[in-house]
């Protein structure tokens, strides 16, 4: 009987380590997925913003584009992202992860293949296929990467989901360095001064200018080599029953791979609504290894009318103001002080590693505190170095060094720890759709970014720039403690 008992026991502890090196596999497959679509991003900017301005300046229209307008691109490929997530959250449950990754990894790669026409004949054209027809498919690719590792490691969402999207920050800087290397391999200096700012210059290189089209090629391969290889690793767990979105919940009569402990436990939970909504949604604790979820399941339509979705939406808001328009700007901002161009490469690196950390580390964080402390940490010390950021300039290049990287650690915790209290407290069953309503917030941030970064700067100086961002962080901090959202026994969420 003992025997027995320990044989089983034996094989359950290697169905175990089996299932936890697939789900390793998988969260590997979304780091793939991730790292090519944060490529053409704000964090890119810095490297690959000079050769692309000055391509168009030299042999494209319009002959006047500054690198500060070439914002535009990426404010609209995220604004493009934002609105499209909703609908990846739908398609991810319709046709599942595999399909609906592929599909929005296509059309990323197809927006890569169309720019080494487009950027030949004008920048619009390149705002179209960089940025719409890139943020389209980046909107679809983005959610199933995570939605499935959660799937296998549900205990521990804010940190897979850390490591899932640290690959968006990890391939803005891996892919960076080919763009940059594959551009410029002699590292040659901008030579042309722009005759409105001749302190900004431009690169007239003929060497260098020739190669610029060719890099969304080479993109475009390597991004289809990593999708592919992503797609085929990323799936569902063994067992897991697709949700009924249109029926009902499920209850004991049918097939059910719930405990009936759990069972018991939710048929004598009152059915009751999350602050602020007036809907009756259905109480389902659908994710019993999380300790945190709130056992509530909230539908996109439900979850608009309750208080904690605007409040996790205006958070969001915020911090990407920050976000977007430090991201896009601090190359502009440390040249005015820093003539170093391996200076800004380390930099470049350098930030990109905290960022990618910064999302596991504040994921991780968000499994063990509440959401509330983790925002204001977050926020408080985002603020901090933000509105020091000012005395760079006197404090040199250690101090800008040192500073923006802490600004990068803190600003992007965003990215893994929203996403993971939004499945904890509207529920798993809706998960995708739901955080893609959320993230519409960044929409907001994006079309900001892309139209008054240049015009707050003008008007208030980088100082007063900084302050406008350090502000926007404080106020976030102030709207996460509205935040009071717990689980069934009382414990903040």
């Amino acid at each position: 009987m003992t025997s027995s008992a320990e044989a089983e026991n034996g094989v359950s502890r290697e169905e175990d380590k089996r299932t936890t090196g697939r789900g390793i596999l998988v969260v590997l497959g979304g780091v793939l997925i991730h790292m090519t679509i944060g490529t053409n991003s704000s964090y890119t900017f810095g490297q690959l913003g000079p050769y692309v301005t000055s391509y168009i300046r030299e042999r494209s229209q319009p002959e006047d584009l500054t690198s500060q307008d070439l914002t535009l691109l990426y404010s609209v490929a995220h604004a493009v992202q934002a609105l499209m997530m909703f609908w990846a959250g739908y398609m991810e449950w319709h046709f599942g992860v595999q399909i609906t990754t592929l599909t929005g990894a296509l059309i990323l790669t197809a927006g890569m293949l169309f720019s080494f026409l487009t950027i030949q004949i004008s920048f619009n054209l390149v705002v179209l296929t960089s940025g719409v027809i890139y943020g389209v498919g980046l909107g679809i690719a983005y959610i199933p990467a995570w939605l499935c590792v959660i799937r296998w490691f549900p205990s521990k969402k804010g940190f897979v989901i850390g490591l899932v999207v640290a690959g968006f920050a990890l391939g803005s800087f891996v892919f960076g360095l080919i763009e940059k290397f594959f551009i410029n391999p002699s590292n040659l200096q901008p030579d042309k001064p722009d005759p409105e700012n001749p302190s900004q210059k431009y690169y007239s290189q003929p060497d260098i200018l020739d190669r610029v089209p060719y890099a969304y090629l080479l993109m475009a391969g390597l991004f289809a080599i990593c999708q592919i290889g992503g797609a085929l690793l990323i799936s569902n767990p063994p067992g897991y029953q697709r949700p009924d979105l249109h029926g009902t919940p499920k209850r004991d009569s049918e097939p059910d791979e719930r405990t009936p402990l759990l069972q018991e436990k939710e048929n004598s939970i009152e059915e009751k609504s999350i602050e602020g909504s007036e809907s009756h949604s259905e109480i389902i604790c659908d994710d019993e290894e999380d300790p945190k979820m709130s056992g509530k399941t909230l539908s996109p339509k439900e979850m608009l009318l309750t208080r904690p979705f605007w409040t996790l939406w205006l958070v969001y808001a915020l911090v990407t103001q920050t976000q977007v328009m430090v991201s896009s700007l601090y190359r502009f901002y440390g040249e005015e002080f820093i003539d170093d161009s391996n200076y800004m490469l380390a930099l470049t690196i350098c930030s990109s590693i905290f960022n990618a950390q910064g999302r596991i580390i504040w994921g991780k964080l968000a499994d063990v505190l509440s959401f509330k402390t983790v925002i204001i940490a977050m926020c408080s010390i985002n603020a901090i170095f933000v509105l020091t950021l000012p005395l760079a300039p006197a404090g040199g290049k250690v101090f800008f060094f040192i500073w923006l990287c802490i600004v990068f650690f803190t600003f992007t915790g965003v990215f893994s720890v929203i996403p993971s209290v939004t499945v904890r407290v509207f529920g798993v069953k809706y998960s995708g759709m739901n955080y893609g309503l959320v993230f519409t917030a960044t929409a907001i941030s994006s079309i900001l970014g892309a139209y008054f970064d240049d015009d707050i700067v003008d008007a208030l100086g980088w100082g007063g720039m900084f302050v406008y961002c350090g502000f926007c962080s404080f106020l976030a901090m102030i709207v996460a403690f509205t935040f009071n959202q717990t689980t069934p026994t009382g414990k903040a969420i």
